[in-house]
């Protein structure tokens, strides 16, 4: 499962998050060290909220898609049981 997530103006999907990584599928790639702050669009019973994060790298994938790994910086403990649960499905 996956969340709807948006950084930016672009569009994409929260596909993993562990030990504190963020792993995104997204149209654009962002710079090592850039901060990003990723809203996380509501998804069934979970409300919106915004997290930040640094990004760690990116890699395009073949879908012409890029995969955004990127470092929390401030999880309220909430955020990051909605996240794992609604990635758990």
């Amino acid at each position: 499962m996956t969340l709807p997530v948006c950084v930016g103006e672009h569009e994409g999907s929260l596909i993993q998050f562990e030990k504190n990584i963020y792993t995104l599928q997204m149209p654009a790639a962002f710079a090592p060290g850039q901060p990003l702050r990723i809203r996380v669009r509501g998804h069934g019973e979970t409300e919106e909220f915004e997290i930040e994060a640094r990004a760690i790298g990116s890699k395009r994938t073949d879908d012409g898609q890029f995969e955004v790994r990127a470092r929390a910086i401030n999880l309220r403990r909430t955020h990051r049981e909605t996240i794992s649960k609604a990635l758990a499905g």
